[in-house]
């Protein structure tokens, strides 16, 4: 797990140390200056990749800010590097004026990558999730009707299943001590209560 972390992570922050002496810092600039978040609208977030010059030339049409489509510090990809933040930042400015939905009509028209920012009440009605039976219901003896996320990871050969509910403070006790190599008797005086002595355990 650490390994894979660290992988995906450093694909792209090793940055200037892919070279051998270094040519420059680590950490990928576009992604960690402080402006690279969800874009805030009117009435929510949404996260939104404007990428290739013709995408970041209707944007700025779109968004009413038509001069900045000649803007030499924005005009192609190096420059958009080199002034980042600032393209980030009035990016930002351009989308908190709509809303999230006024701009999801938008960025499908320009066929610019987008996603809608879910809160955490919004997963349990979406859509997708719905429509694959994310979310399971079940009666629990003890706990009555609850709600639980499904096995996020599915396999065509060897699928899995929720087949055994949350189980109760000390439910697999016994069973777990005969796993290690307990007998009877010694999970017997494992599991016994202790004694109260003087009002205290």
């Amino acid at each position: 797990m650490y390994e894979t972390m660290v992988a995906y992570n450093m694909t792209e922050h090793i940055y200037g140390h892919a070279f051998d002496p270094p040519e420059d810092t680590m950490g990928y600039t576009r992604v960690l200056t402080p402006s690279r978040r969800p874009y805030k609208t009117s009435d929510g977030y949404i996260c939104v990749l404007v990428y290739t010059d013709p995408q970041w030339k209707v944007f700025w049409q779109e968004a009413g800010r038509p001069e900045l489509t000649d803007d030499p510090r924005f005009v192609n990809l190096g420059a958009r590097s080199n002034n980042i933040e600032e393209l980030y930042r009035i990016a930002g400015e351009c989308f908190a004026q709509r809303s999230t939905a006024e701009w999801i009509s938008v960025l499908e028209r320009l066929e610019i990558p987008y996603a809608k920012i879910a809160t955490l009440e919004d997963l349990l009605d979406d859509q997708h999730l719905s429509d694959i039976d994310f979310f399971k219901k079940a009666i629990h003896p003890t706990e009555g009707k609850i709600v639980m996320p499904d096995i996020p990871v599915r396999f065509s050969r060897t699928p899995a299943n929720i087949d055994r509910l949350q189980p109760g403070f000390g439910e697999h006790g016994r069973e777990i001590l005969r796993e290690a190599g307990l007998n009877e008797n010694e999970i017997d005086q494992a599991l016994s209560k202790p004694k109260k002595q003087g009002g205290k355990l």
